[in-house]
């Protein structure tokens, strides 16, 4: 039967040491996806080929997720996918873990009928339990292969250990989940910016501050007082933080600038923000008791402070929710991780 799905082929296990025959790594061709048998492909087989042989046969670069290898092949900037060799970690010796086969571009799958054709039927049919877009795993599981089905066609396919695959599927249901509106999840959330921890420090040399810790329990009590439409202090937050930091070294010989940086960080409505901001103050020379206390000073430290806490407030009100697509990928990828890290293995397999 003619192949339906071209992919490139590895073809080196354990290579011998090094020689001039394998000086420039070549690029590797395709085969039948079909041909996967659940231990080995085209010559690539799991659990003996090394990462050093794969780098070593085969032009390269890096995968699509970490300790992977991409194997590139002939003209592979018009290949509409990307071959990426998993292993479980950078030793040189380890030993091929999977294989991750993803298309660059969704409309460029092959259609999930064509693929059922040659892969004993249907297959088990599985979906998250929540889910914004016509997504779906296929899964031949016996064969050691999940197919990743958006709109009816293959953008992305994973070849492993059958047993690893099938400890993998109990993050699917077997009943098809609704297809929920995306942006509904999004209307009632608040759009606010908790921050737990207050920090303040001072870089001072020849400068006199007389009392460091009066001033620094000044400028908490004011960073605790923030309290805007989108920004406020809880204590009882798990993330987030308001810093301020003094730098000034005095030099009776001539004059310089001491700054004051405040910044802001923590978790917005849709994930992590931060905003800093830096003022300068002028430190005149000739003076025998330099202090600190001065309008210069507070006059930094108030713009700093004022001026962070509006670009907080703003970054809160105009962050938007990721992409559709990102949150579909990131569910791919936990049953990739789910595949690779935590998925018991009676075929020898270093994962844990």
């Amino acid at each position: 039967m003619r192949s339906l799905f071209v992919i490139t082929v590895l073809l080196c296990g354990v290579l011998p040491a090094a020689s001039p025959a394998f000086a420039d790594p070549l690029p590797f061709t395709a085969d039948k996806i079909e041909s996967f048998n659940g231990r080995s492909w085209g010559g690539l087989i799991l659990g003996v080929t090394t990462q050093d042989g794969v780098k070593r046969q085969f032009r390269n670069g890096r995968g699509e997720y970490s300790t992977s290898v991409e194997v590139k092949q002939e003209n592979d900037s018009s290949i509409p996918y990307r071959v990426s060799a998993l292993y479980i970690n950078k030793d040189k010796n380890a030993t091929l873990d999977g294989i991750c086969i993803r298309y660059k571009n969704e409309v460029e799958g092959i259609p999930l009928s064509k693929l059922q054709a040659v892969l004993d039927g249907p297959g088990e049919v599985l979906y998250p339990e929540r889910r914004y877009e016509n997504w779906k795993i296929v899964s031949y599981a016996r064969r050691g292969i999940l197919l990743f089905v958006f709109n009816e066609r293959v953008v992305q396919l994973l070849l492993g250990f059958p047993d690893r695959v099938r400890n993998t599927l109990p993050l699917l249901r077997d009943r098809a989940s609704a297809i929920e509106n995306y942006e509904d999840q999004f209307r009632s959330r608040e759009r606010v910016l908790a921050f737990a921890n207050t920090d303040v420090t001072f870089d001072l040399k020849k400068i006199r501050l007389d009392n460091p810790r009066r001033e620094e329990r000044d400028l908490e009590r004011d960073m605790e007082r923030v309290s805007s439409r989108a920004l406020h202090f809880d204590s009882s937050a798990s993330t987030g933080s308001y810093r301020v930091s003094v730098t000034a070294h005095y030099d009776y010989d001539k004059d310089k600038d001491g700054t004051v940086t405040a910044s802001l960080s923590g978790t917005g409505p849709f994930g992590p923000l931060s905003t800093s901001k830096s003022v300068t103050f002028r430190l005149y020379k000739g003076e025998d008791d330099m202090r600190l206390e001065d309008t210069r000073y507070y006059r930094a430290v108030t713009e700093a402070m004022r001026t962070v806490e509006r670009d907080m407030t703003v970054l809160v009100e105009r962050q938007q929710p990721p992409p559709v697509e990102t949150v579909r990928r990131a569910d791919w990828d936990k049953l990739i991780d789910k595949y690779r890290f935590h998925s018991k293995s009676g075929s020898g397999s270093l994962v844990d």
